[in-house]
C-alpha cells in the first residue's frame, strides 16, 4: 500500500515536472551569471559520496570545475548529500537544481535537462556467483527477492519491465543492499555495475564470488537539471563541460578512479 502510494505521489510529480515553463521556451545564451544552483547529490560511490566527513567522487570533481569555469562561485561546499529518493524528487520540481549522478533513460529524458554525457554504465542485476544463474529475460527473474535503491534507475527499470514490486527491498543507500547480498537476505541486487562493485570491494567482498545475471539497461551517466530551469543554464554548462573533456585536466581528473577509467578506456 505505502510503495502504491508513493507510485502515484511519483506520478503526480512527474505530471508538474512536465507542465510547460516560460524556461523552456527560451533558447538564447548570454554572459550573465549563473543563478546559485542547488547541488543535489547521494552516495554513490565513486562518483559522489562521503568519506571522512568530506564530499568527493568523479562527478562532484567535474561538477565543481564546470561551475568555476562558469565564473561561479560555487563549489562541493555547497553541495547536499541526500537519500536518492528526496534528492530526485527535488531535482524533479525545484528550479534552479542540479541532480548528480543520473543515468539516463527513455523514461526520465523528458524529466531533466540533460548535462553529459560522462561515464558509460551499465544498469545490471548482480547475485553470487554460487547461485549458478543467468537470465535472459526479466521474467526468468521472477521468485528472486532483489536489492534496489529507492527510486533509483535499476528499481525504476525492474517495475517497468514488469517485475513484481513485492519481490522488491527497496533501501535509501547502495551501502545496505550490497550488506544484505553478502548476508544472503537477498538474492540479487540491481544496481549501476561499477558503483555496485565498489560497495562490494569496500566492505571486503571476493569480487570475484560474485556476478552479472542480467543486463537491465546500458547508458551514461549525466547531471541533471531541473525542467524549469532556464535553457541558457543548461547550455552554458554543457558547454563548460564540452571544454573540459577536450581537456588534459579531465585525463588527469579520471586517473584518480581506475574503475571508471577502465570504463572510458577498456585497452588500458
Amino acid at each position: 500500500m505505502c510503495y502504491r502510494i508513493a507510485l502515484l505521489f511519483t506520478s503526480l510529480m512527474t505530471a508538474i515536472a512536465l507542465m510547460p515553463t516560460y524556461a523552456d521556451e527560451v533558447d538564447v545564451v548570454d554572459d550573465k551569471p549563473l543563478p546559485k544552483l542547488t547541488l543535489l547529490t547521494e552516495n554513490f560511490a565513486p562518483f559522489n559520496y562521503v568519506e571522512d566527513e568530506q564530499i568527493k567522487g568523479f562527478t562532484v570533481d567535474v561538477v565543481e570545475h564546470i561551475l568555476a569555469a562558469t565564473g561561479s562561485s560555487q563549489n562541493r561546499t555547497d553541495m547536499q548529500v541526500l537519500p536518492w529518493s528526496s534528492a530526485y524528487q527535488q531535482g524533479l520540481l525545484r528550479p534552479d537544481t542540479m541532480l548528480f549522478t543520473l543515468i539516463h533513460t527513455e523514461h526520465r529524458d523528458p524529466l531533466f535537462r540533460w548535462i553529459g554525457p560522462l561515464v558509460p554504465t551499465r544498469v545490471v542485476v548482480i547475485a553470487k556467483r554460487n547461485m549458478e544463474f543467468k537470465a535472459e529475460s526479466v521474467e526468468e527473474l521472477a521468485g528472486l527477492v532483489i536489492g534496489t535503491v529507492s527510486q533509483d534507475v535499476g528499481e525504476q527499470l525492474l517495475i517497468e519491465e514488469g517485475f513484481a514490486v513485492r519481490n522488491i527491498v527497496s533501501e535509501d543507500s547502495p551501502k545496505k543492499i550490497v550488506e544484505m547480498l553478502k548476508r544472503n537476505h537477498l538474492n540479487a541486487i540491481a544496481y549501476d555495475d561499477i558503483s555496485a562493485f565498489w560497495y562490494l570491494d569496500h566492505i571486503g567482498e571476493d569480487l570475484d564470488k560474485y556476478e552479472i545475471v542480467y543486463i537491465l539497461q546500458e547508458s551514461h551517466q549525466y547531471m541533471g537539471l531541473s525542467r524549469s530551469t532556464p535553457k541558457w543554464v543548461e547550455d552554458k554548462l554543457q558547454e563548460a563541460l564540452n571544454q573540459l573533456k577536450y581537456s588534459e585536466r579531465y585525463r588527469e581528473m579520471i586517473s584518480q578512479y581506475p574503475v571508471i577509467e577502465h570504463a572510458l578506456y577498456p585497452t588500458n
